[in-house]
């Protein structure tokens, strides 16, 4: 197992794994394979003062990817969301633990004060990890009327 930055060579695997998990993540369809690399393209090559896309490669494969990226627009913020996807095929063998590890490290070294996620209130496998590693639930977005799920706010503090 090997966690890096990402590079642009690596925004099609990133989409791939994204997409098949935002059913899970917001319970809708995924977009547009053309879209997600539209997006995601952007994110890579904008990477910078602690904002990022890591991959964690497993015999040389992209198994997943991490990210912390600005929430707020506010200039004197140090807050980052944080994102996580592994594959399928990945799942359930300590990569997702793994990555937000190495997501915490990196949020220390970049000197920020909080990492938030929005997650859905019937994910639990998230939810239980987040939560095992210190962070705290600390508010439900209402379920939209196109999906019956709430979104669970967490925070973990990073000082």
């Amino acid at each position: 197992m090997h966690i890096r930055r990402a590079v642009g060579g690596d925004v099609h695997e990133i989409c791939d794994i994204w997409r098949l998990g935002v059913p899970n993540a917001f319970g809708i369809p995924a977009p547009a394979n053309d879209v997600a690399v539209r997006f995601y393209r952007k994110r890579v090559k904008q990477q910078k003062d602690g904002f990022g896309v890591w991959v964690v490669e497993v015999n040389g494969v992209i198994a997943g990817w991490t990210s912390l990226q600005p929430c707020r627009a506010n200039p004197i913020s140090r807050m980052a969301e944080f994102s996580v996807y592994v594959s399928p095929e990945h799942r359930t063998n300590g990569l997702g633990q793994k990555l937000l590890i190495y997501v915490h490290a990196k949020a220390k070294l970049s000197r920020f004060s909080h990492l938030v996620a929005f997650l859905r209130t019937d994910n639990r496998a998230i939810l239980e990890l987040l939560t095992s590693l210190g962070w705290k639930r600390v508010g439900v977005i209402p379920a939209m009327k196109t999906d019956k799920s709430e979104l669970a706010y967490f925070a973990y503090c990073v000082r």
